[in-house]
């Protein structure tokens, strides 16, 4: 990497206004790029916002340049599919996932009440996701933050098409999932014990668990069409700050 310039650059589409203003999160990406390629990962994330079913109001990119020496390069997390039929199934053997990465039985609770209805006592959905604590289930981020964003990742370059391929190999063309497998990869690296996801995009039925022990575990019907979705990372109380910091900061390559 010496010598090289990398830039992260980031894309933020919302509904109603800026997020900061009130606007609701429709979609979100980002790209790891070096300097030759950011004007073409710019354009793409753009077109990505915009080929939306519903168009927004408010989009945002932001380039930003990153300090190479401090990438870091993650081998990406393995995934399993669970074929649970229903999300009341799916959800059975997704808590017992999340108490082996030791959440608690009430910090999990927690989570899917949330995840189902809304954070807080507006019911808000989130543009990023909330920080619980792995025990006692309290949200840890403020709350008018709505919450914190993993950035300044993407596949390592070749990664993504190799990832790409082993996914599609086995029905997963979608890039959503390409995109969470990254995500939860870093998530799990900055040091969170376990993330709870499921889309927000109504129709996208999705989601998974991730943890150490289990990798990327995935579940094709984890909502029901329509229903509201987000993310929760759980962590220890004692270190949220520092996960938090790690999310938001450090440079990582996902590696295939």
């Amino acid at each position: 990497m010496s010598g090289e310039i990398l830039y992260s650059v980031r894309m933020r589409a919302a509904l109603g206004g800026a997020h900061e203003d009130g606007g609701a999160h429709l979609s979100g990406a980002e790209r790891l790029v070096f300097a030759s390629e950011t004007e073409a990962a710019a354009a793409a994330l753009i077109a990505r916002a915009l080929s939306r079913g519903v168009p927004p109001d408010f989009v945002r990119l932001t380039v930003e340049r990153v300090d190479a020496v401090a990438l870091a390069r993650v081998p990406v997390l393995p995934l399993t599919t669970i074929p649970a039929p229903d999300p009341t199934q799916a959800r059975r053997v997704a808590e017992g996932l999340l108490r082996d990465a030791g959440v608690s039985p009430s910090a999990v609770a927690c989570a899917f009440h949330s995840l189902q209805n809304g954070f807080g006592a507006e019911n808000a959905s989130l543009r990023g996701a909330a920080i619980f604590d792995l025990l006692t289930g309290d949200r840890l981020d403020p709350p008018t933050a709505r919450g914190v964003r993993a950035t300044h990742f993407d596949y390592a370059p070749g990664a993504r098409d190799a990832v790409a391929a082993r996914l599609a190999a086995r029905g997963l063309t979608h890039f959503r999932t390409l995109d969470a497998l990254a995500v939860a990869t870093k998530v799990l690296w900055s040091g969170a014990r376990a993330e709870l996801c499921w889309s927000d995009e109504p129709e996208y039925v999705a989601g998974y668990v991730a943890a150490p022990a289990c990798g990327y575990t995935r579940f094709p019907y984890f909502k029901p069409t329509g229903a509201r979705g987000g993310r929760v990372f759980f962590v220890d109380r004692d270190r949220w700050e520092d996960v938090r910091d790690c999310l938001e900061r450090a440079p990582v390559w996902v590696e295939a």
